[in-house]
């Protein structure tokens, strides 16, 4: 990450962000890169409203099923939705853990991307009000809505970034889709 995307994540999520205390951590950190250490113990993690609720860091970092190291949990819904970073190949997954059924889904390629994403998808829900070109989201019930186009945006702000959006078919994949479909 260069100094610029750093600051403007710590700017954006400032208090929001949080820091692991490496002292304090109890699962093992094989497997970490540096990128990945100094996203969870220099520049952190942010709580934020994202699809589907609000994600929020965990306390401390949980190694599960021998490599996947926890990292998130979505507010109410603690015990069947989580976010890990995978130890062996640095994905950034989520699992669903419903009726005893265990499912990982991909979001993106490592941690850095993860990080890049939710801050543009918190700067777009945010901050992006088009209408002078693309129009406004939901429209009027005269001319319906624009949000394609603003789904559109969003996809291609985060191919910016790299293509983690095509492959994250459940995850940015399944934002972009409701988006584009008006559904949110």
């Amino acid at each position: 990450m260069t100094t610029q995307e750093i600051e403007l994540i710590k700017n954006q999520f400032s208090d929001r962000l949080h820091v692991y205390d490496k002292n304090k951590i109890t699962a093992s950190l094989y497997g970490l890169t540096d990128t990945d250490k100094k996203i969870l113990f220099e520049i952190g993690l942010p709580k934020y409203h994202g699809y589907g609720g609000i994600y929020v860091p965990v306390d401390n970092l949980i190694l599960e099923d021998g490599k996947y190291l926890k990292i998130y949990t979505r507010e109410g819904q603690e015990n069947t939705y989580s976010e890990y970073i995978n130890v062996y190949n640095h994905e950034v997954v989520f699992k669903n853990d419903y009726n005893d059924k265990k499912q990982y889904f991909y979001l993106n390629k490592d941690i850095e991307s993860y990080l890049k994403y939710t801050q543009l998808y918190e700067d777009f829900r945010l901050n992006v009000k088009i209408p002078e070109k693309l129009g406004s989201y939901w429209g009027s019930l005269q001319e319906g809505g624009n949000h394609e186009q603003y789904a559109a945006e969003l996809k291609r702000r985060f191919l910016e970034v790299n293509n983690d959006v095509e492959k994250s078919i459940e995850g940015w994949g399944m934002l972009i889709e409701e988006m584009d479909l008006g559904v949110i």
